[in-house]
């Protein structure tokens, strides 16, 4: 027998086993069941959920809470400013302008290193 012809015959056992569930008669109910079952529910709740969140990860969510609304305040504050504003307070404008270049090559004082300035000076060897 070949393999396909085992699992074709394990899924027709499965399928008739099914059936044969499907049609079995299921016993009544005792009388009175239901009513014991919505009796036995209790009408208020006995433990409270609030309690059992530790208060250090109630105060860690709170704490993030907060940095969100912060994060999400500050990001709306700098969509507000105009874009040339936001460009020049975040460091990020590459001015290319021949005013800029002009004061930028005059504030620059490049000065040489001397070498013999870095490093401490040695004691006096005699």
């Amino acid at each position: 027998m070949s393999e396909k012809d085992s699992s074709a015959k394990e899924k027709h056992d499965l399928e008739a086993l099914e059936d044969a569930l499907r049609r079995v008669r299921r016993p009544p109910l005792p009388d009175g069941l239901e009513a014991r079952l919505v009796a036995a529910i209790p009408e208020t709740r006995t433990v409270s959920t609030h309690r059992h969140i530790a208060p250090l990860a109630r105060w860690g969510a709170i704490a993030a809470a907060a940095f969100g609304a912060l994060v999400l305040g500050g990001a709306l504050i700098l969509r507000s400013l105009p874009a040339d504003t936001r460009v020049k307070r975040a460091g990020l404008l590459n001015d290319t302008s021949a005013d800029h270049i002009l004061n930028a090559s005059i504030n620059l004082k490049i000065k040489e290193t001397n070498t013999c300035d870095i490093l401490a000076p040695m004691p006096n060897w005699q």
